[in-house]
């Protein structure tokens, strides 16, 4: 008789110094040594901790084919899954679901733009959502200001005596952080047919239902 053995998963990730993310990071269970050959550092966190570090740095993980493979062959309980799924979007936007991040095609200046968010940092807007009331319009700045908190970026609040105040003017201007935080997450929730994103700068939910069916769940 095969004895199961039972394990607890990290992984480890090389990460240029950055401290806007530290704060992040550490929230999610990580820690970290400096790389003796590198200027980057080298943070461990365990394995159910990777959504939150994805949201962190904004941007997907590769693995490697090699790695995915070892992980197949003797975890036969990880299930290898690619699969796209289209999700109706409106105009020149385009949404695509995949396991871990939703690729989103769109035209800026005329030229198409292809953006791939974590589905964490959209499972993070739509959180957020859910604590206003529905059919009720709320200011993008306070849903950015709370999606920056819920995700540990400190970068955009600034304190004036005992008080700190979110800096949406600075938030706004830096698109990148603009679109990756808040606007493509909030143009996947309105492509599914959860919000609407007002042109006034203003949301507004409309359903009260979970962002994943059972059967993305089951997944």
């Amino acid at each position: 008789m095969v004895r199961k053995i039972t394990a607890k998963l990290y992984f480890k990730i090389k990460l240029p110094f950055n401290k806007t993310w530290y704060r992040g990071l550490k929230d999610a269970g990580g820690f970290y040594v400096k790389d003796r050959n590198s200027d980057n550092y080298i943070w461990t966190f365990p394995i159910e901790s990777l959504p939150k570090v994805v949201s962190v740095i904004g941007k997907p993980i590769e693995v490697s084919e090699e790695d995915l493979k070892v992980a197949l062959d003797y975890c036969p309980l990880i299930k290898e899954q690619v699969e796209i799924e289209p999700v109706k979007g409106k105009g020149k936007l385009e949404i695509y679901e995949l396991p871990d991040v939703y690729e989103i095609v769109t035209v800026i200046g005329k030229e198409e733009q292809v953006y791939r968010i974590p589905k964490e940092n959209v499972l993070t807007a739509w959180s957020i959502l859910l604590k206003y009331p529905m059919n009720v319009k709320v200011k993008s700045r306070d849903v950015a200001e709370e999606i920056c908190k819920a995700l540990g970026i400190r970068r955009y609040f600034r304190r004036i005596g005992d008080r700190e105040f979110f800096d949406w003017e600075k938030f706004f201007g830096s698109r990148g952080d603009y679109y990756r935080y808040f606007y493509l997450p909030i143009k996947v929730l309105e492509a599914k047919g959860l919000i609407v994103h007002h042109k006034r700068g203003e949301v507004e939910r409309i359903s009260s239902r979970g962002l994943f069916s059972k059967s993305e769940k089951e997944k």
